[in-house]
């Protein structure tokens, strides 16, 4: 039941709306992100100075919940279930969703996502619709943030620890479910010092390595390619036509694990962005940023070293950390195993501790109306589900998890989307008045 529903509603809904909607925003706020490249960086100098969080630890907080198992496991995911040709779809809705995540984080002024949902549904009309598609969004983004944070990221690296060094399963869910709770319990300036810390690290050293792999094999890079862009088009296995592209393997998967990676469109960085101290149009920037940092660079980066030696790596199959791990490992040699398991390590790490901070500001809008004592019992409780989740993880078969987070996050994108498009008059103003 639940793969009918990915496939033939989340799946087949899902790559039309994000790569139509990107496109279409950007169309109409005239192709600026593309045209002031520098204004976009430019706000990354900038500092906090009213209370908030400054833009530079929102984007190392909403790059925490996107890095991580979607460039790791998710690429890897991808090619193994949609064949090479993902890859295509997967950049191609990255730069649709960049001006996607653009127009969330700058609505995220009013506040996280479901509160500018139901602002911006009321303003139309349609208050009651306001009121329950925010609450229908919250639960989902609740479920989104248990199985991404607390199942498939601490499974992806209890594998990598695991596979590379001999680690029981069970001791690292049961440290990296203690790490969680923990960082969760100290509110956003503790997640944003800690993401702050281990983001940039954990990004640059990723890149070097993909580098140094594309450098050393850089005589594949061509094949690589034409396989790429042979297989997107492929739809022969699918029946051909509309419906064949809709449903076929490639655009599936690389559409779904690319949100899977930037969740753009999905409403889950406006958390993080909310809590930003930057103007609302600089929030939007560090939206465009998250994207094209996360899957443009890094998962066009990861699955260009997967393809390259994908002969080896793909004798691990559906183990989608060892894939990638061993795509490393057969150019850089035995090393690159241990190097790339920190990574893993980091990237779940900091996903994790992203994820239940997206939960906890999801569970507030359930609960902000309850007395303080018993919000603050219900925060802990959750606390105490997710860390009991991210230690499941360690243990749980990935298939059914990942169905799961499908659904879930396509189910929030499907609720986000008509709000941000609903709310297209504003972003054109407040950006054109930006560069005016």
């Amino acid at each position: 039941m639940l793969e009918t529903v990915n496939k033939y509603l989340i799946g087949a809904l899902i790559p039309v709306l994000l790569i139509g909607s990107g496109f279409y925003l950007l169309a109409r706020l005239r192709f600026f992100w593309v045209l002031h490249p520098v204004a976009v960086v430019k706000p990354l100098l900038a500092g906090g100075s009213k209370g908030g969080i400054s833009p530079r630890r929102a984007l190392a907080v909403a790059l925490a919940g996107t890095l991580g198992v979607g460039n790791i496991v998710g690429v890897s995911a991808a090619i193994w279930w949609g064949g090479a040709g993902a890859v295509f779809w997967m950049l191609l809705s990255a730069v649709a969703a960049a001006t996607l995540k653009y127009a969330e984080a700058l609505l995220s002024e009013r506040g996280a996502t479901p509160y500018y949902i139901k602002a911006i549904l009321s303003k139309k009309g349609f208050s009651r619709a306001g009121r329950a598609a925010a609450c229908v969004f919250v639960i989902f983004c609740i479920i989104n943030s248990i199985t991404m944070g607390g199942l498939i990221q601490v499974g992806a690296v209890a594998g990598a620890l695991e596979g590379v060094m001999s680690i029981d399963r069970h001791a690292s869910g049961i440290v990296l479910a203690l790490l969680a709770a923990l960082t969760a319990l100290g509110g956003i300036k503790r997640i944003s010092r800690v993401t702050g810390a281990l983001v940039p690290v954990m990004s640059v050293g990723f890149f070097i390595m993909s580098a140094a792999v594309l450098i050393l094999r850089a005589d594949a890079l061509p094949a690589v390619f034409k396989l790429v862009m042979s297989e997107a088009f492929d739809l022969s296995a699918a029946g051909g036509g509309v419906v064949g592209f809709l449903t076929s393997r490639a655009v599936r998967h690389g559409v779904m694990r690319g949100l899977i990676t930037n969740e753009a469109g999905a409403g889950t960085s406006p958390m993080a962005h909310a809590v930003s101290d930057a103007p609302a149009v600089e929030r939007g920037f560090m939206g465009i940023v998250e994207v094209l940092v996360d899957t443009v660079i890094l998962c066009g980066m990861t699955a260009a070293v997967i393809l390259i030696s994908y002969g080896e790596c793909s004798v691990w199959g559906e183990n989608s950390v060892m894939m990638t791990l061993s795509a490393y490992s057969a150019v850089l040699g035995a090393w690159a195993d241990y190097a790339m398991c920190a990574a893993v390590v980091l990237f779940g790490l900091a996903a994790v501790i992203c994820q239940s901070f997206y939960a906890l500001e999801a569970l507030s809008y359930l609960t902000k109306k309850l007395p303080p004592r018993a919000h603050l019992a219900a925060r802990r409780l959750f606390i105490l589900l997710f860390a009991l989740c991210a230690y499941l993880g360690a243990v749980a078969p990935p298939a059914f998890t990942w169905g799961l987070a499908d659904l879930a996050i396509g189910v929030m994108t499907l609720i986000n989307l008509p709000a941000v498009l609903l709310a297209l008059e504003e972003i054109k103003q407040r950006t054109r008045e930006y560069f005016a």
